[in-house]
């Protein structure tokens, strides 16, 4: 506010002068406290916030109030330190986090986390593994072991379309294919960054099994996928009447190039060994590519 006094000052025969002097006094602010972290925690599928949760961070235990947000108090830290989330309900979170990190997400214990660890942390690692960035699809043109037809056009232009739906759904929904080329002269197999696409009846392809696709990927250390290549045995299965069937194979190897692996536990999943009639990403498969593709790769049970 403003503080005033007048000031008298005795000025000889002249008599007096009055002077005004004004002071602003600024009303006094508590400091506010320093937060070490502070943030939300969601759940994992239906992304609404999840109260009563303890975080445990930096030594700190605190809980999560009606919003899902908490706040540890304490000085801000630039270096990652462990961060621990518990509660009934829910699978036990931990992961690292520094101030700044704002949100984590809680899986309910009403997800399958062995069907979990079946289809992405077993097959091919104990750890999961993911594209990073969106891959560019190739369509490959050239039939292997087989004439081109009119029905090979046909295979292509589905390809073509259900391919980016496949890997968007594969993604959790997180990626977008780059692009979708059709080309009679694709990358070579395993470029960083493709997954390619081939119609092929040589039995060496598949290994000289009866497989009907087969996906060959590449990772790094770090989970993070580098590239596949796929070959579809659609021959068997030419005609309208087949077009799920053919649908199926192709969601099934692109699980693969996704970072999948097969599913041996017995829940009824699009990566069985054993297609049968599936054309589509199950309600457990979905949860699970959101799962895998709101994580890190890498991410350990």
């Amino acid at each position: 506010g403003t503080y005033s006094t007048d000031l008298s000052i005795a000025a000889g025969s002249a008599g007096s002068a009055t002077a005004t002097v004004s002071m602003e006094v600024s009303s006094w602010t508590p400091p506010t406290p320093s937060v070490k972290l502070a943030g939300r925690v969601i759940h994992q599928f239906g992304n609404v916030p999840v109260p009563g949760l303890r975080v445990q961070f930096a030594g700190v235990t605190v809980v999560t109030g009606a919003t899902g947000a908490f706040k540890v108090p304490g000085d801000p830290i630039s270096t990652l330190s462990d961060l621990t989330v518990s509660g009934t309900g829910y699978y036990l979170r931990q992961t690292f986090a520094k101030t700044g990190d704002s949100e984590w997400r809680v899986v309910p214990t009403s997800f399958n986390m062995n069907a979990f660890d079946d289809l992405a942390r077993d097959e091919h690692a104990t750890h999961t593994l993911r594209w990073i960035g969106p891959p560019t699809i190739y369509v490959d043109t050239q039939p292997e072991g087989f004439e081109a037809g009119p029905e090979l056009e046909k295979w292509i232009s589905q390809v073509r379309v259900q391919a980016a739906a496949f890997v968007t759904d594969w993604s959790g929904q997180t990626i977008v294919p780059s692009d979708v080329i059709v080309t009679s002269r694709p990358p070579q197999d395993n470029t960083a960054g493709t997954i390619v696409i081939h119609f092929s009846e040589n039995a060496s392809d598949y290994g000289n099994t009866d497989f009907i696709g087969v996906t060959r990927m590449s990772w790094s250390s770090n989970g993070a996928m580098n590239s596949a290549a796929i070959w579809l045995r659609y021959k068997r299965y030419s005609g309208d009447g087949y077009a799920p069937k053919r649908q199926g194979i192709l969601g099934h190897e692109l699980g693969h190039a996704m970072g999948y692996g097969h599913m041996t536990s017995g829940t009824a999943s699009f990566m069985d060994p054993s297609l049968g009639s599936k054309t589509g990403l199950s309600a457990f498969g979905r949860q699970a590519a959101l799962l895998v593709y709101t994580r890190a790769s890498r991410n350990l049970s």
